[in-house]
């Protein structure tokens, strides 16, 4: 008899005389991965300069630690457990000002990178170095925003300009016609006064 429920052990079945096959194992609903869902391993960590880190960050933290020595020299955390994942923020800050310009970074990316400084400042890290590109990719974002708020209005006086343009011809049309009117009327002219004043 086979016991077909899942997860428990199928009985073998006896094929000859002191032979058995055991029934095909049929995969568990639990072991089966969902459609179209990638299971995303874990990023492999490995040590750089005592920090651990993925690998993919492992370059960046090598290029810091070159140009600006050991960020964490006199930081208050002891562990690197504490300290990595500081470190691994920096990188993603770092990387988002690499890629990123002026005209296409987000607010919010900007906000983390402030958050980043901070934390991380407060922890006792070195990081003068990227708080004065945040400085300057703050100054450029506002000069970018200045930029296209002054683009902007010189559109809307380009249109003004053409829709005054257009008024004052029609302002000199409307007083040429005020000036033959007025000819026609004679000197006297009593707008305030009866129409025909003198008409008796």
């Amino acid at each position: 008899m086979q016991l077909g429920f899942m997860g428990r052990k199928s009985v073998p079945q006896r094929v000859g005389k002191h032979q058995f096959q055991s029934p095909p194992i049929t995969q568990t609903m639990a072991s089966q991965p969902e459609s179209g869902v990638q299971q995303e391993s874990p990023q492999p960590k490995i040590n750089v300069h005592g920090f651990c880190i993925s690998q993919e960050n492992a370059s960046i933290v090598n290029q810091i630690v070159n140009k600006y020595g050991d960020i964490s020299a006199n930081s208050t955390l002891r562990l690197s457990s504490l300290k990595s994942p500081l470190m691994e923020a920096v990188v993603k800050a770092v990387k988002l000002l690499q890629r990123l310009s002026a005209r296409n970074i987000e607010k919010d990316d900007l906000r983390f990178i402030e958050d980043v400084v901070h934390d991380i400042s407060v922890a006792g890290f070195k990081v003068d170095w990227l708080r004065y590109q945040l400085s300057r990719a703050t100054l450029m974002v506002d000069y970018v925003d200045f930029v296209n708020e002054h683009d902007e209005l010189c559109m809307q006086v380009k249109e003004a300009e053409g829709v005054l343009s257009l008024l004052k011809s029609e302002r000199d049309r409307v007083l040429v016609k005020v000036d033959d009117l007025r000819a026609e009327l004679g000197d006297e002219v009593d707008v305030d006064g009866p129409l025909a004043a003198g008409i008796l």
